[in-house]
């Protein structure tokens, strides 16, 4: 069974950052390249960009299995949209490390994120995901994710992010 770490001191900060290299030089060079892997790192999973999501409300955990860290995820409230009922929550990020994949983590996991949602009233969880990253794709579908859309976007020096977005709608109760 996981169990989430939220993320707060600069000690955690600094494991969620070293995981973000870890994970993402190990699984996404095949996919989108190491240049935009290297840019993204930079920009949205260094230590000062996480601190900064962090103090912008974005909430980060890390994820724990058999009292090792084996990954970490990010929730984000909808902008706009209050922690009141029917509110959504994006699963901004969700990484696991190479050998704990496939053994039930993330089914564990959103155990852990429905739980949040309900406290928070949230019946919509949403993700998006990389057209090509067939694996996690499989995944979450498997996990109930269901496609709604397609997502490019522009994140600068000429890189986009090509995405499916899925949604998960939870009963509240």
């Amino acid at each position: 069974m996981a169990r989430l770490i939220e993320v707060e001191s600069p000690q955690e900060v600094d494991e969620t950052a070293i995981l973000a290299h870890e994970i993402w030089n190990e699984h996404f060079p095949n996919i989108i390249g190491q240049s935009q892997v290297d840019y993204m790192l930079d920009k949205f999973q260094s230590v000062d960009a996480i601190s900064g999501q962090i103090k912008a409300g974005q909430l980060y955990y890390l994820i724990e299995c058999h009292q090792e860290v084996v990954g970490y995820l990010s929730l984000l409230f909808q902008e706009g949209v209050s922690h009141t009922e029917n509110s959504s929550i994006q699963l901004s990020k969700l990484y696991l490390l190479k050998n704990s994949r496939r053994q039930g983590v993330a089914k564990s996991v959103l155990v852990l994120v429905r739980e949040i949602m309900r406290q928070q009233g949230a019946k919509r969880l949403w993700l998006t995901v990389n057209k090509y990253n067939d694996g996690a794709i499989k995944a979450y579908q498997k996990l109930g994710f269901v496609k709604v859309g397609d997502v490019v976007k522009d994140i600068g020096a000429s890189f986009v992010m090509d995405d499916f977005e899925m949604e998960l709608l939870i009963d509240s109760g």
